[in-house]
């Protein structure tokens, strides 16, 4: 009887914590709403545009297609247009498509204009991404991509540029948050 006990005691326990872990989501297939790593809204925690405010700006801040942000809010985009001097959508999508990620471009955009820099938002982005911007009145001839501190530190070498890439990526996060990103 003691033999059989054991082995029993120890097959309930497995399929107790199997259980567990699957109640907790962590059975689940990957994508699936509840399990680890999933991208589904749920709550406060998940996507949603909540009165908490969810994480949609950090979405954006993060997200590597900008022409859809772009796109689905004409509050933004006119707003960066003004900050980079792009004179349509179209431009602006291909010059915030340089960058690696979308919060990059609107910093960037916000520190062009903190700081007057020389050259402007063109000159910014040629020194971070290597390539010209839309309608610039001189090309690229950067080769090395370059952080927003390092840029900022290049082409104003009086600027505290760890101290202005910081207020640009918080002006960042603020201007896409009032927008409803």
């Amino acid at each position: 009887m003691k033999r059989l006990f054991v082995p029993f005691l120890a097959l309930a326990t497995l399929l107790f914590l199997g259980s567990s872990a699957y109640a907790q989501g962590k059975g689940r297939p990957a994508g699936t709403p509840g399990a680890a790593g999933s991208t589904a809204a749920s709550g406060a925690h998940g996507n949603s545009t909540s009165a908490g405010g969810g994480h949609s700006s950090s979405n954006a801040m993060a997200s590597t297609d900008p022409g859809s942000v772009l796109e689905h809010n004409s509050n933004l985009a006119t707003k960066l247009e003004t900050l980079t001097g792009a004179t349509n959508l179209t431009d602006l999508k291909t010059d915030a498509s340089a960058f690696k990620n979308f919060g990059q471009f609107v910093a960037a955009a916000h520190v062009s204009k903190n700081l007057n820099i020389p050259g402007g938002f063109a000159a910014l982005m040629c020194d971070m991404t290597g390539k010209t911007a839309v309608g610039a009145t001189s090309p690229c001839t950067n080769t090395t991509k370059m952080s927003l501190g390092k840029a900022i530190q290049t082409l104003d070498p009086q600027a505290d540029a760890k101290t202005e890439a910081q207020k640009a990526t918080k002006q960042a996060n603020q201007t896409i948050k009032e927008s409803g990103s």
